[in-house]
């Protein structure tokens, strides 16, 4: 099965555990899949683990709002658009509401 065949793929914190599943399955169903994860160490691993897909890592902090811009301006200017977002990350409800907190 393709069904990602063609569409841009953002995963975010996608190096390990349900994120790196997610993007695995979604590079071998034909997508172009970008990965990303706070420590460098994680994305070079993850790349090295998905060599044989079309894959891309980032090193990026969901949670900051520069490291965000960054790598959705880099997304934009390679492939023009995102298809598919997954917001794998996960924040703490010791700061509130995830739809009240700030950065």
């Amino acid at each position: 099965m393709k069904r990602f065949e063609n569409k841009v793929c953002f995963v975010t914190a996608s190096t390990q555990g349900i994120g790196f599943g997610i993007s695995e399955r979604m590079a071998m169903e034909g997508g172009k899949v970008i990965i990303c994860s706070r420590r460098e160490k994680n994305v070079n691993e993850a790349l090295d683990r998905l060599k044989d897909y079309n894959v891309e890592g980032y090193i990026c902090n969901i949670g900051k709002q520069e490291e965000r811009a960054k790598v959705l301006k880099a997304i934009r200017e390679k492939h023009g658009k995102i298809d598919v977002l997954v917001c794998n990350h996960a924040c703490s409800t010791h700061f509130g509401t995830q739809l009240m907190m700030q950065e």
